[in-house]
């Protein structure tokens, strides 16, 4: 564990390190920051997170929490650091003093970091771009057992994790209609927890497209992403481990778009697939794959994309909906992909200044556009949460997501709503995972701001393929009630009062709990 973390700092230093000489040698470049210290004490009725804690016995916990942002932007590089990293004062002696046992008592998470930066910057003119992020966050080590979700790390499962990708691109116009693209993508993530695996990708994204006539586009793309794990397989029926090989997923494939009208394109898209990787029962990897599909775009504020399509492991259907009012806007998806649990893991959060969601889009074979990227190269879109089967290995994620948000004189609106079928190729054991919640902020006075939000998780791990049901002793579903008040006391300093209710049931006695928590503390702008 020691050798583990070491390696984990020596990573940080490297890319602290670098980004230093790129700040260093930034000339005529401008500068924004924006720093905040935040004091603040926590008060709980069930630090150990067990069904039996007492009531009445309250424990304190003292947190410090510098934030801030730090940017910079010269004719060439933007690039920018946002985030937090909170220290408090809960010790595993006081962890015993309560009366708390298992793995909350060994090799605790004593931080909680949230930072993200990210750097853009043109390596060629015209040419060669190179986009650069790197992060540290937590996630949970399994999302079938129970989590504090609060960085205290509360019963061991928490686990802290560095990710960082490097993509170089390019970009060029062949004649009047024709487009080349090309980018490159290695990612790494490394992790606290020794039952967590650290994994690393290669991924290469290479397109030519362009129009045969003002109503017709084409588009002819080709992929190849090579996933390895650090720990060696281990046979869930004999106990044996054995090496893993590496997850390698390759793939061409050509689409044909026709403009039926000015709102109205169907589209077409065939392809073939080579991948290797471990499966339940020998089952096919590969082979053709095509895709049918409708897309629908009556105003820049309504884009309806739609579906049908089949690939080596089933039915593919698709729907991506984005509808925009002067107030309000309202997302829907629901798509069925190759992903891993590295990516549903560590994408949850966009950008930890800003607290904003964004659910990876996994590995589909046919991507669309954007401008933003996951470690495979495709297009990041939708939200979703970081729950997800345990595996080091491909993942089959059928998932429907539904955002809705409403910002009108009375307040803020928010609702967000996720469920996820997972299925795990190397050996077919299954999990359901739905979220939701619902948030609301008043309008109030400019010294006040009140939030208030119910969230909703249930866990069903399924069994195998075999068709066993959902009566698992791992079954569980949390209810999380949240109200946060905050008092401007000044240009310079917040006040800032919270209270959190948990209500976790599961048919384990072990994974079910009932917390209260409170909060104050203070927002120190610097």
């Amino acid at each position: 564990m020691e050798f583990k973390e070491s390696r984990l700092c020596q990573r940080m230093l490297v890319l602290a390190f670098g980004a230093g000489v790129f700040a260093s040698s930034v000339q005529a470049a401008k500068w924004e920051r924006d720093i905040v210290v935040a004091p603040s004490l926590i008060y709980t009725d069930n630090v150990c997170l067990t069904k039996d804690d007492k009531r009445s016995d309250w424990t304190g916990v003292a947190l410090l929490t510098p934030s801030g942002t730090v940017s910079v932007e010269t004719s060439k590089t933007k690039a920018r650091l946002s985030g937090s990293v909170t220290v408090n004062t809960l010790s595993d002696g006081d962890l015993r003093d309560d009366g708390c046992t298992g793995d909350s008592l060994d090799d605790r998470q004593k931080y909680f970091p949230r930072l993200l930066g990210t750097m853009n910057t043109i390596l060629i003119e015209d040419w060669v771009k190179l986009n650069v992020s790197a992060r540290a966050d937590q996630n949970r080590v399994s999302s079938a057992r129970a989590s504090s979700n609060d960085g205290l790390d509360r019963n061991g499962n928490t686990n802290t994790f560095y990710r960082y990708e490097i993509s170089p691109s390019t970009s060029r116009k062949i004649g009047r209609n024709t487009k080349a693209d090309l980018r490159y993508t290695y990612s790494q993530v490394l992790n606290s927890e020794d039952s967590v695996s650290d994994s690393s990708r290669h991924a290469v994204v290479s397109s030519v497209k362009g129009e045969l006539n003002p109503r017709m586009t084409w588009d002819v793309k080709g992929r190849y992403s090579n996933t390895s794990y650090s720990d060696d397989a281990v046979n869930v029926f004999t106990g044996e481990s054995v090496p893993r090989e590496d997850t390698e997923l390759k793939s061409l494939s050509g689409k044909l778009g026709y403009q039926l009208t000015r709102t109205l394109q169907v589209n077409g898209t065939y392809g073939w697939e080579w991948n290797s990787f471990q499966t339940f029962q020998g089952n096919d990897t590969g082979g053709q794959a095509w895709d049918l599909g409708l897309r629908w775009a009556p105003s820049p504020r309504t884009v309806v994309d739609v579906g049908i399509g089949d690939r080596f492991f089933g039915t593919t259907p698709r729907v991506r909906i984005r509808h925009e009012r002067q107030r309000s806007t309202i997302t829907a998806n629901y798509e069925k992909v190759i992903t891993f649990q590295r990516d549903l893991a560590t994408y949850g959060i966009n950008d930890p200044a800003e607290g904003l969601g964004s659910y990876s889009s996994g590995d589909p074979l046919f991507s669309g556009g954007g401008d933003r990227f996951d470690a495979d190269g495709d297009a990041v879109d939708g939200i979703g949460t970081d729950t997800s089967i345990n595996s080091d290995g491909v993942i089959i994620d059928e998932r429907m997501t539904l955002t809705y948000v409403y910002k009108g004189r009375a307040g803020t609106l928010q609702m967000f709503g996720s469920y996820s079928q997972q299925t795990r190729e190397e050996d077919g054991q299954e999990a359901d995972f739905t979220d939701w919640e619902i948030s609301f902020s008043p309008t109030m006075s400019g010294r006040y701001n009140l939030v208030g939000s119910v969230y909703y998780e249930d866990v069903k791990p399924a069994g195998f393929t075999t068709g066993q049901d959902f009566n698992n002793q791992a079954k569980s579903e949390q209810w999380t009630y949240r109200l946060d008040l905050t008092y401007r006391m000044s240009d310079r300093m917040n006040l800032t009062f919270g209270y959190r209710f948990v209500d976790r049931q599961s048919e384990l006695r072990l994974n079910e709990y009932k917390e209260n928590l409170f909060l104050i503390g203070f927002r120190i702008f610097l």
